[in-house]
C-alpha cells in the first residue's frame, strides 16, 4: 500500500508528520514529532480508523477532561453514510454468555478479585496517585477504585494504600467475541465485545498507547459533529488507541478500543477494525489498561 507523508509545521514550532495510506478510505494519522505517542498539545490532533481525536486536553488521568474531537468512519459509527465495504453485522450463534466483572458487580466465577492482587504502599511526602500509579504500572483510576478514594487528588502523606503490581493485559479471542484482562496469567475480568466487518481486526500483538475520555465525534462522510456529552454520540466516552507491535498487526496504527451506542453490534462484526464494548464495560477496561505499558492480544 503506498503512502504519502505530508508536514505540517504549526504556531510555535510543533511539527506534524501525516501518513496518508492510499486506495483504503482510511483516515491519515499524525505522529507529533516533537511529543512521545499519546503526548497532548494545544495543536494534537489523532485521526484513526474508527475516529479522529483532538488531544486538547490533560491527560487520561484528570476525572473529567475537556472536549476533544473524533471523526469515525465504522459501519455502525457512521450513522449517516455507511461504507461500501461494510457488510452486515454477522448474528453470533446462541451460546453461553461471557462472565462480565465491571466496578460495581463482584468477579465473575474464575476471576480473580483485586485484593487477592494487592500489597501496600505508604504514602511518602509529595507523591501523588498518579506518580504512585505510573510506579507500579496501573491506572490512577484502578487504585481510586481499590482503595475506595472518590477523589484522586487527596491523599495524605503517611497513607497506607492498597496498590497492585501491574501492567494489567488484554486477551481478545475474535471467534469467540470475548475480550479477557490478565494479571500475569491470573484472569482479572472477561467482557463481550464487537469486532471488525469482513476479518477486519488484525491479529497479533498491539500496545496501548493513547487514551482519551468523552471525546467529541466528527462524521468524516456528511461532517456532522457530536458534541462531548451527546448521548446520540457514536464513539461513546472513552477511547483506547492501539499500535501494531507484532504479527499481522505489526506496524498498523488507527485501530483502538472504544464504547458504542448500539449494543446489538456486540458479539458482532460491526465496526471496520476496532474493538468496540458496551459503554460499562468499556470504562472498566479503561481502568485496567495502561497507557505505553499495556499489550492488548488478538487472536
Amino acid at each position: 500500500m503506498a503512502t504519502a507523508i505530508i508536514v505540517l509545521v504549526l504556531a510555535g514550532g510543533a511539527a506534524w508528520a501525516y501518513f496518508a495510506p492510499f486506495g483504503t478510505g482510511e483516515s491519515p494519522l499524525p505522529q507529533n514529532a516533537d511529543a512521545s505517542a499519546g503526548g497532548g498539545g494545544a495543536a494534537d490532533e489523532l485521526v484513526n480508523r474508527e475516529s479522529s481525536v483532538s488531544l486538547n486536553a490533560p491527560s487520561e488521568s484528570s476525572q473529567r477532561e475537556p472536549k476533544r474531537e473524533v471523526t469515525g468512519i465504522s459501519k455502525s459509527d457512521a450513522t449517516a453514510t455507511q461504507p461500501a465495504d461494510a457488510a452486515p453485522a454477522t448474528s453470533l450463534s446462541p451460546e453461553e454468555p461471557v462472565a462480565r466483572s465491571t466496578a460495581k458487580d463482584a468477579p465473575a466465577r474464575g476471576t480473580v478479585r483485586l485484593e487477592e492482587l494487592a500489597t501496600t504502599h505508604v504514602v511518602q511526602p509529595g507523591e501523588s496517585l498518579k506518580r504512585i500509579a505510573r510506579r507500579y504500572h496501573v491506572t490512577e483510576q484502578l487504585l481510586a477504585r481499590l482503595n475506595g478514594l472518590s477523589d484522586l487528588h487527596k491523599i495524605q502523606a503517611g497513607a497506607r494504600l492498597k496498590v497492585i503490581e501491574g501492567p494489567f493485559r488484554a486477551v481478545i479471542d475474535k471467534s469467540a467475541f470475548r475480550m479477557d484482562i490478565f494479571h500475569g496469567e491470573r484472569l482479572a475480568a472477561s467482557f463481550r465485545v464487537g469486532m471488525g466487518v469482513n476479518d477486519g481486526t488484525p491479529t497479533g500483538a498491539w500496545r496501548v498507547f493513547n487514551k482519551l475520555v468523552n471525546p467529541e465525534w466528527t462524521n468524516p462522510q456528511t461532517r456532522q459533529r457530536y458534541a462531548a456529552d451527546d448521548p446520540k454520540n457514536p464513539i461513546g466516552e472513552h477511547w483506547l488507541g492501539l499500535e501494531g507491535i507484532s504479527g499481522a498487526a505489526v506496524g498498523q496504527i488507527g485501530f483502538g478500543i472504544h464504547g458504542t451506542i448500539e449494543p446489538e453490534t456486540i458479539g458482532n462484526n460491526a465496526s471496520l477494525g476496532c474493538i468496540r464494548l458496551l459503554p460499562e464495560d468499556v470504562a472498566t477496561v479503561f481502568e485496567y489498561l495502561v497507557e505505553g505499558d499495556s499489550i492488548v492480544e488478538v487472536k
